[in-house]
Parts: C-alpha cells; sequence; structure tokens
C-alpha cells in the first residue's frame, strides 16, 4: 500500500508527489495521459519561482519577458518595464520534467492511466485506473478544473468556470522580450501574445461564454497573423475558486485547478499549484491534514477576495480602470510585482484605491 495516490502529473500533482517522496513517503503519481501531453496555458510565471523548482526545467524555458505592452481595445497603447522577469514555459515539457523530478525524489509514475473507479475503507483509498487497482492511506486529487477525486468526494459541486482559447503562432512582428495584453475586448477578461522562442501563445479568456473564437480571430488579424480563421484554437476552462471552500474531507485533499486556485483578476495558475503543493504535502508529512483548509485560505484564497474586487472594478469600468490603474509606471509596476509574487493582490488593491482617491482629490482642486 502507497502513503500516497496523486492523481494527476501536472505541476500541482508533481510537486505535492515531489515533496512527498523527499519526506520518505511511498508515492504513486498517476496521470491518464502519456507525458509529455498537450497543455493549453499561457505559460507565464515569475523567474524566480522557476528558479526555485527542481529537477533540470532548462528545456523547458522558451523565453524571458521583461517588459509588458499593455494596450485597450487595441489602440491607447503603454509599456512598461518589469522589475522581475517572466519565464515564458513550453508546458508539455514544464510538467514532463517536473513529473521527472518528483521520480528522482522516489515517487513512482504511471502515466497514461486514467482513473475509472474511486472508493475509501475506514483507513484507505482504493483507486482503479485502466486494469490495475492501487491502496493509499492519503489521496490527493490533482487533477484539473473537471477533477474526478474532487466530485467523487463531494467537494467540487456547481463550480463557476471562466472559458479561454489559445493557439500557437509563428512569424509574428512582436518583440520577443515583452508580452503582450489587451483590455477591453473581452468581459471579464483580457487577451495576450506571449513570446515563446520562434513562436507565440495567443489566446483570450475571461468570464465571456460566447463569440471567443471571434474575438481570437480578430485579435490575431490585430497582431498580423495570416490565416487566423483557419486556425484551430485549444478551449481550456478556468475555475473559480470559492474563498474558505473545504478542499480536505478526511485524508482526502485538493490541489491546484482541481482545488479551484486560479487567480481571479490574471487567470495565473501555475504559482497557486506548487503553493498548495507544498501546503498539502505539508499536512500530509506532520499529519494535519485538518488544518489544510484553512492554511490555503490564509496563505492563497484570502488574497483572492481581493483580486475578485479589482476585478469588478476593472471589468464594470474597463476604460476608466485601464487610464487610472495600468496606464502609468507605478500602477503597472505594481501589478506586475502582484503577477510575480513579490505584493499580495490585498496591497494592490489598496494602492490603488489610494490612486483613486489622490485623482478625485486633485480633479476637485
Amino acid at each position: 500500500m502507497y502513503d500516497a495516490i496523486v492523481v494527476g502529473a501536472g505541476p500541482a500533482g508533481a510537486m505535492t508527489a515531489y515533496h512527498l517522496a523527499g519526506a520518505g513517503c511511498r508515492v504513486l503519481l498517476l496521470e491518464k495521459h502519456k507525458l509529455p501531453r498537450y497543455k493549453p496555458c499561457g505559460g507565464g510565471l515569475s523567474l524566480k519561482l522557476f528558479a526555485a523548482l527542481p529537477g533540470n526545467l532548462s528545456g523547458a524555458l522558451k523565453g524571458r519577458v521583461d517588459r509588458i505592452g499593455y494596450s485597450y481595445r487595441c489602440g491607447d497603447h503603454f509599456t512598461a518595464p518589469l522589475d522581475l522577469e517572466l519565464a515564458m514555459v513550453d508546458r508539455p515539457e514544464f510538467d514532463r520534467r517536473l513529473a521527472e523530478a518528483a521520480v528522482a525524489a522516489g515517487a513512482e509514475l504511471k502515466d497514461g492511466l486514467a482513473v475509472t473507479a474511486l472508493a475509501s475503507e475506514r483507513d484507505s483509498f482504493r483507486v482503479t485506473a485502466g486494469r490495475e487497482n492501487f491502496e493509499s492511506k492519503y489521496l490527493i486529487g490533482a487533477d484539473g478544473v473537471y477533477t474526478v477525486v474532487g466530485a467523487w468526494s463531494g467537494l467540487v459541486r456547481n463550480r463557476r468556470i471562466g472559458s479561454a482559447l489559445e493557439v500557437e503562432v509563428a512569424g509574428l512582428a512582436q518583440d520577443r522580450r515583452a508580452a503582450l495584453i489587451d483590455f477591453g475586448r473581452v468581459r471579464g477578461g483580457y487577451s495576450w501574445s506571449f513570446p515563446k522562442g520562434g513562436r507565440f501563445s495567443v489566446g483570450l479568456g475571461g468570464r465571456q461564454p460566447a463569440g471567443l473564437k471571434a474575438e481570437l480571430a480578430n485579435w490575431l488579424d490585430h497582431l498580423g497573423c495570416r490565416g487566423a480563421k483557419e486556425l484551430r484554437p485549444r478551449g481550456h476552462a478556468l475555475p473559480e475558486a470559492r474563498i474558505g471552500a473545504p478542499l480536505q474531507r478526511g485524508n482526502l485533499l485538493l490541489v491546484g485547478d482541481a482545488a479551484g486556485l486560479v487567480n481571479p483578476l490574471t487567470g495565473e495558475g501555475i504559482r497557486y499549484a506548487v503553493q498548495s503543493a507544498q501546503l498539502a504535502a505539508e499536512a500530509v508529512i506532520t499529519g494535519r491534514v485538518a488544518a489544510y483548509s484553512r492554511a490555503v485560505k490564509e496563505r492563497i484564497t484570502g488574497d483572492f477576495l481581493f483580486s475578485y474586487w479589482l476585478r469588478a472594478f476593472f471589468f464594470r469600468w474597463p476604460g476608466f480602470c485601464y487610464r487610472v490603474f495600468v496606464k502609468n509606471q507605478g500602477a503597472a509596476r505594481a501589478l506586475s510585482r502582484a503577477f510575480c509574487g513579490e505584493a499580495t493582490f490585498r496591497e494592490l488593491f489598496f494602492s490603488s484605491g489610494r490612486k483613486l482617491l489622490k485623482g478625485r482629490v486633485l480633479h476637485a482642486g
């Protein structure tokens, strides 16, 4: 019997397995697809976080970004330098190498095996994948937004989902040290173009359920991509976190997208996958799994509350908020620091509020 079975070998699952195996636990890491597998994702994370991850990830690094070019409805352009560089990664290779790091730490990986049944005994779980059965004391759901583990446990019900479309293209006349972000075209979200070596991850996402494909074609056309309408973008879901919701039941825990840990404002998920993996592993190692949900709220989702508020303001009055909160060096720097984990979204929220009040006072005077 295993100490823990981790279902899903994305960043959350691989890092949970890595930490547990490193602590001497007998760990099985299950992945329904053969690695590497395609994963729609912008692929941006802070270079600082990238450098702190285990394993040889150099082959997954496809570019480094030191500035962001912002725009509003493809106009009113503004470029802001980043205090900390962003690493642009190839997700199939990134995920594969993190899984290899987990194996090097002592975890056992079985990819190409989809979970088909789950059952619990008094002190253990039984997982059926393919034609094989496995048992463990702990079960970690790292199997994405449509989590089988979360649905079976009853921890995930009526989850709110956002939508995103992404395609990789070549030949754009774009600065390969700059990411592009456009606001105002997608309700509750934004459009992006991220450089990855000789290619670009181009996409958009938000709370707008319909019309994304047409908007993506328009965005690609604006970027100068020929044959945009003939491209076949990949779609993926963006879970919305429920702040304070239970993410643990008995010896079962959810991490990463399975736990809904995607930032409501930025759509970022890799950082929170890595953080929740460490929290889950610590909970298992110390035997304090009952404290896991509270730890996630204190370390991650408590800050999401301010991301929700910022999103509500920004996407209710997008043009005004773009001019006030994005199109200046100070605000853009604060946003980039929050994205890179050097500042909280709580700090960003209150600094934005002070800026708004200051602007009103000056206008009144």
